[in-house]
């Protein structure tokens, strides 16, 4: 069994770990957004009982922070540096801008990011983010240009660019992310070849289209050279 003396230091840690969570709740809460909390095993006990072995020594953890709304603002969204092992952050339908991405790279457990409706334009500060692997900009304010920074951030998978008003330009910058695996290009206005950079992506399992203005033998040539990628039109 686990020494008595240990269970009650542990669980000293684990009240000092729940008045941390609170903390960062409360931060949160005062920029005007919501958490999601989990419970999970310390990581000391799990090392030696697994992460399935739930006691009242568990910890609370925010694991995701959702921002929404007009009264969301660049400042707001600095609350969020509390909570440093965040994973999951959307900020939806609110009038931030580029300028709090310095606050948001400093989130560097953070896995994915919506920024879906935004006023975000160039997006070259996050690309120190060393886990982020699912980025949505999807009806923000980013264009063709603000994408050429997206070969530098090394995690990512998945691209939402759905009505950015992309062009052939924007399509090239993606296929730059060489390891990428899921991009949605809806609301695209592309050439008869705007789709060919995306060929050479030798991980790309899905490409979305819908609402797009493409070519059909693009198309084609596009599921020719990658038979494994499934083209949603």
């Amino acid at each position: 069994g686990i020494p008595l003396t240990l269970l009650v230091g542990a669980a000293v840690v684990s009240l000092r770990a729940e008045s941390i969570t609170e903390h960062q709740r409360q931060e949160v809460a005062r920029g005007g957004g919501k958490c999601e909390l989990v419970r999970v095993v310390p990581a000391w006990l799990s090392g030696i009982m697994g992460s399935e072995f739930h006691t009242f020594l568990d910890q609370t953890t925010i694991t995701k922070v959702v921002m929404r709304g007009d009264n969301i603002s660049d400042e707001k969204v600095g609350k969020i540096i509390a909570v440093p092992t965040l994973e999951v952050l959307e900020l939806d339908h609110c009038p931030v801008t580029s300028a709090c991405l310095p606050d948001i790279a400093k989130l560097t457990e953070l896995r994915s990011l919506a920024l879906t409706e935004t006023q975000i334009t160039d997006i070259s500060a996050l690309a120190t983010l060393p886990n982020l692997y699912r980025l949505d900009l999807s009806f923000s304010k980013t264009r063709d240009s603000d994408l050429s920074s997206l070969h530098q951030f090394p995690s990512l998978r998945t691209v939402n660019a759905k009505g950015l008003m992309l062009t052939d330009k924007g399509v090239e910058e993606i296929a730059k992310c060489t390891e990428i695996e899921e991009v949605c290009l809806s609301g695209a206005t592309l050439s008869p070849t705007g789709l060919k950079p995306l060929q050479g992506l030798k991980h790309l399992k899905k490409v979305i289209l819908v609402q797009s203005i493409y070519d059909g033998a693009d198309v084609a040539a596009l599921r020719a050279a990658l038979p494994e990628c499934e083209v949603d039109q």
